[in-house]
Parts: C-alpha cells; structure tokens; sequence
C-alpha cells in the first residue's frame, strides 16, 4: 500500500471569544468591531439587522441558521425572550480576513448539511 500525503489548507485564525449563554437582553443599537462572528441561537425569537448605506437586511437568528458576520459589518440586534445564543469571535488572516463578496452577513442553514442560506 502506497502512504499518499494528503495536503489540507489550515488558515490562521484566532479565536477571541467563543461560548454559549443564556441571555436575558441583546437590545445593541450599533455593533461593529474589527473581528468576525459567528452566531447561532437554539430557540427563541432574535434577530440581527445590517445597516449598510443604501438598505437594511433583517436576519432572523433560527435554529437551523448559523449566521457569519464579516468584520466591520454595523449591525443592530434584538429579540423578544430570552434564549440560549452560541458566539464565537475570531480573526482570520489572508485571504480570509476582509469581507464576504458582497460585504454583508452571509446567513447559512442547516439541511443535514451546512449549506449557504438565502
């Protein structure tokens, strides 16, 4: 038997916060911050809104949506009860350290599978 070497791209990311909790107010006007996020809620109903110059985009943060957030991105959020929220921040050097293609929250969903969401 032959040993081939399988090559994988690891990026060089460093994560700054990363943890689940139960949180009893998220009501944040003006986020922004030089690092992405990584957001997923197990129940309850909240949500991110994206300020971008020409329009707003509301996500809501579901239990089959895992939502990304590029670094730099002003966003608002909100939610009617409490609920358990992961969070993971983290930097990411080049190639991977700017904005998504459009400079917006990619939201993704889950379908066994991660995929891209709408």
């Amino acid at each position: 038997m032959s040993n081939s070497h399988i090559s994988y791209y690891q990026p060089d990311l460093q994560v700054l916060y990363c943890s689940l909790e139960k949180v009893e107010s998220w009501h944040h006007s003006n986020l922004s911050a030089p690092y992405w996020r990584v957001y997923h809620n197990r129940a309850g109903e909240s949500q991110i809104v994206i300020r971008k110059e020409e329009y707003e985009k509301r996500i809501e943060l579901t239990r089959d949506r895992i939502v990304v957030i590029p670094p730099n991105t002003a966003f608002r959020s909100d939610h009617i009860d409490s609920f358990y929220h992961f969070y993971l921040h983290f930097i990411a050097r080049p190639p991977f350290y700017g904005t998504s293609e459009r400079g917006q929250a990619e939201p993704l969903r889950f379908s066994g599978i991660c995929q891209k969401g709408e």
